[in-house]
Formats: structure tokens, C-alpha cells, sequence
């Protein structure tokens, strides 16, 4: 997949965590790794939000070798700091200006 890109062209690959079952995450991170994606992603947000505990586990199997993209449900600074604390290393958000001028959520900046 990498080698049909330009090198400059981030490359994400979504699993959807909230879906499939955690059983099959191993087998998951691995291919996105062989196809020398840049991050494996959490998810699009359309199935249900998702936990910290997904960016946990995604950061433990890519063990370094892929940065893990946290998306679904993230509406307020503190989730997307769980986010990060958990091991993302880039948050999707369609709240993310909101979430960074403190417009959303439980007010929490």
C-alpha cells in the first residue's frame, strides 16, 4: 500500500475497534504495519464511541512500530487527553475546535 503513495502522504488505516472484536486486533495492527501505514486508527466515530483502553491496546501491539490514531466520541479536552495518556499519538475529532477553546462538553479545558 505504502509504495503506491507519494512519501510525503500520511497514511491511516481505520480497524474500528468498537466493532471488531478485540480478538482480532493482533492480526489487525500487524497487516497495517505490513502495509507500512503511518497509524492504525481507532475508528470513524459512526459505531459507538471509543474507550481509552482501545488506544491502549493498539499502542501495546504496534509496540512502537506504528503511531495509533484515537477517533470516535472524543468531545471534551479531558477524553482527548485520555486519549494521548493511553498512547495516541494524533486525536480525530469533529469537536476539536470546540474542545480546544473550552466550547464543549463539561466545560473542561
Amino acid at each position: 500500500m505504502r509504495q503506491a503513495l507519494p512519501a510525503a502522504v500520511v497514511l491511516k488505516v481505520i480497524i474500528e475497534t468498537p466493532v471488531i472484536k478485540s480478538e482480532f486486533w493482533p492480526e489487525a495492527v500487524k497487516a497495517v504495519i505490513e502495509a507500512g501505514a503511518d497509524f492504525v486508527k481507532t475508528a470513524t466515530g459512526f459505531f459507538g464511541p471509543t474507550p481509552a483502553e482501545h488506544v491502549a491496546t493498539l499502542a501495546a501491539l504496534g509496540r512502537g512500530r506504528i503511531k495509533v490514531k484515537a477517533a470516535g466520541g472524543i468531545r471534551t479536552a479531558a477524553q482527548a487527553r485520555a486519549m494521548v495518556a493511553a498512547g495516541a499519538g494524533r486525536i480525530g475529532s469533529s469537536s476539536s475546535v470546540a474542545i480546544v477553546t473550552g466550547e464543549v462538553g463539561s466545560g473542561e479545558k
